[in-house]
């Protein structure tokens, strides 16, 4: 995954104010895996094509219709989603550029999931 800075950037800034670190948990009969997962939503189609063709890695899925309960008629959304290696190494490209907030979960992400920590994460 080769990005240039300016795009990182980018992507940082969109992550920061639409996007989200959680783990994403797959159980089977026989196993438990545990993954690092970000997601991204967007009614703006452009801007999440954007996002995939600057990362190279995850899912887009959408439309999607935004339906509330409430009779207002909503825009319909795209989600982007990327986990396992592909979302740590993504992570590990964007932490330079995270502010606090998002730096400190995906550091609390990490912390209680050691094994997530075979790449060598630094904070700036």
């Amino acid at each position: 995954m080769s990005i240039s800075k300016v795009n990182l950037a980018w992507v940082a800034g969109l992550f920061e104010g639409e996007g989200s670190f959680d783990v994403k948990i797959s159980k089977r009969k026989t196993y438990h895996n545990e993954y690092l997962r970000m997601q991204l939503s967007s009614t703006d189609e452009d801007v999440i094509e954007k996002l995939y063709s600057y990362v190279g890695v995850g899912t887009v899925h959408g439309p999607y219709a935004n339906c509330r309960n409430d009779g207002l008629e909503r825009k319909p959304y795209w989600h982007w989603t990327v986990s396992g290696s592909k979302a740590l190494i993504l992570a590990q490209k964007l932490l330079p550029f995270l502010g606090k907030r998002r730096t400190e979960k995906l550091e609390e992400l990490l912390e209680t999931h050691p094994t997530w920590k075979q790449l060598k994460f630094s904070n700036r």
